[in-house]
């Protein structure tokens, strides 16, 4: 940020931020240099401090895009592109009361590969008013083992239900992010079945 007027301009390296991430930005999507939106003070009859415009910012972002020398292929504006997660499953999905059950989104294994990640689980459930969801996301090994994230916790309500659960974090090479959901009726005593009709998954990852 600066004042406004003139007097406290930019450091470079933070004007070379910028550059680099409007450019991977722009590179990943596929948009062109019209697309950097600035600072009020960029617009044509006000002060910048260092002296450029739309226009110019513009033309230092067409200069990164059109890979001046010393850029190369996998720099890192590119490596730290997140990559979008996004799965979908129309299926009904069987329920058993108070036990964890790993739900298919288009299938099991919903990430691999990555160094990190941010999801959320976003269901719909048919299960009485009053009942428990909790849900939480885990990284299956090679070996078996695995490491179980933070559960959430979502109650059912009248109709059908619309649970959400999120996460983040650190993945490893040969993990594979999974998500699983357990249903606590309000009656201790029952046991009937409840049925998941919908599940996505959505949120970034980073690859390695």
């Amino acid at each position: 940020e600066n004042l406004g007027d003139g007097d406290d301009p930019w450091p470079a390296a933070q004007l070379d931020a910028i550059e680099r991430a409007a450019a991977a930005v722009c590179r990943h999507h596929g948009w062109s240099e019209r697309s950097v939106i600035g600072h009020l003070e960029w617009q044509p009859g006000k002060v910048d401090p260092r002296g450029f415009t739309m226009a110019s910012m513009r033309a230092r972002v067409e200069e990164r895009l059109t890979h001046p020398a010393g850029w190369t292929p996998g720099d890192l504006e590119e490596e730290d592109m997140p990559r979008a997660i996004s799965r979908s499953d129309g299926d009904d999905q069987r329920i058993t009361p108070r036990q964890w059950t790993t739900l298919s989104v288009d299938g099991v294994d919903l990430l691999t590969g990555a160094s990190h990640y941010q999801a959320t689980a976003y269901l719909r459930a048919v299960v009485p008013p009053g009942s428990t969801l909790q849900g939480r996301f885990y990284h299956l090994r090679r070996d078996g083992s695995r490491w179980t994230g933070p559960i959430v916790e979502r109650v059912g309500t009248d109709g059908s239900s619309f649970p959400d659960f999120g996460n983040s974090g650190s993945i490893v090479a040969d993990e594979r992010l999974r998500f699983e959901l357990i249903y606590y009726p309000p009656d201790s005593g029952d046991e009937t079945p409840v049925t998941v009709t919908g599940a996505k998954v959505r949120g970034l990852y980073w690859e390695r």
